[in-house]
């Protein structure tokens, strides 16, 4: 228990530093094409790529094409300034869910801890998903937070099971 203990402070630590690591970075973001004509083998029509649109908007939540939850605090901020309060709360609270939860849980015992833990797993999934891999390629902070929640709720599962095992086997011992 106490190797899974200091594994579930590491985690959380790392979850920490990735609020300032970037996330993934955007499509649109890479090196700048200009209109080619390819041929190729298959089909023998010209390709056409198209130049990536370029981000002018300061709000934008990306920076130089990288996704970084800071960014993301800041619209969410920004959307509470222009009023749509239920996003820009909403945003505050992916961010503190996915990235200040686990470490802020460290100070609470541990049954609460695990519980806690295993519920907002599945509620830092969904904005880790978007963030990490549905709005670019992958980065390195984006892996370790998908890893390090990943740790967390194996150790939580693993944690319940040795609960749920310890009292079957206490009621074994009575019924016998």
């Amino acid at each position: 228990m106490h190797n899974l203990s200091l594994i579930r402070k590491i985690a959380s630590l790392l979850l920490l530093i990735c609020f300032v690591l970037p996330l993934s970075k955007c499509e649109s973001a890479k090196e700048p094409a200009t209109e080619s004509t390819e041929r190729t083998e298959s089909t023998e029509k010209p390709v056409t790529a198209k130049a990536p649109v370029k981000e002018t908007n300061k709000d934008s939540v990306y920076v130089d094409g990288y996704l970084y939850p800071y960014k993301l605090v800041q619209q969410g901020w920004n959307r509470i300034q222009e009023g749509t309060l239920g996003f820009g709360v909403l945003d505050l609270l992916e961010i503190v869910i996915v990235f200040f939860l686990p470490f802020a849980l460290l100070f609470v015992r541990e049954k609460p801890q695990t519980i806690i833990t295993t519920i907002a797993s599945v509620l830092a999934s969904f904005p880790l998903f978007f963030w990490v891999l549905f709005w670019g390629n992958p980065e390195w902070g984006g892996i370790m937070a998908v890893t390090c929640w990943f740790v967390l709720l194996a150790i939580s599962l693993i944690t319940l099971f040795q609960w749920w095992w310890q009292r079957r086997q206490k009621r074994q011992q009575g019924l016998a």
